[in-house]
């Protein structure tokens, strides 16, 4: 059984490499994500990743089988509403949803408390002002956390 720090330190590992790849990225010239696919395919690749069917798609949304199955099929584009709403079925953002970005992290997930002062906005917005220098500081310390919680894991 795992302790619950390695989750903790898990998570942290894998939002410190996104928040790398992105800065990265950011200084890359022709930033964004490419999109692979037209939104109506990523939709209805969403939602068969997900495991589910048009019809319940329809009934959270209040709309017809047909209206999913034409966002789907590109016929239709969602209005923003309805767009915020399968981006909180799905529970990733609209960014993700509309392919800007691979990182699939919620709003609710982003508005997390990591204490009472600091939510994993705020560390994501701190960790990407940090210079390089401070960077490789702030990886080092996730390096030693991720080792400490292997020995107490072992032990």
């Amino acid at each position: 059984m795992y302790h619950p720090i390695y989750f903790e330190t898990q998570w942290l590992a894998d939002f410190l490499r996104s928040l790398l790849y992105f800065q990265k990225k950011a200084e890359a010239p022709g930033f964004g994500m490419e999109k692979t696919m037209e939104f109506g395919e990523f939709l209805a690749k969403l939602r068969k990743e997900k495991g589910y069917l048009q019809k319940e798609i329809a009934a959270y949304l209040n709309v017809t089988v047909a209206t999913v199955s034409n966002y789907e099929k590109g016929v239709h584009t969602p209005d923003l509403n309805t767009l915020i709403k399968l981006a909180d079925f799905y529970d990733v953002s609209t960014d993700f949803l509309l392919q800007r970005t691979g990182y699939r992290a919620s709003i609710s997930t982003l508005n997390k408390r990591l204490s009472a002062d600091y939510t994993v906005s705020d560390l994501m917005n701190a960790t990407l002002e940090l210079d390089h220098h401070n960077t490789a500081a702030l990886l080092d310390y996730y390096e030693l956390l991720t080792l400490r919680n292997s020995v107490n894991r072992a032990t």
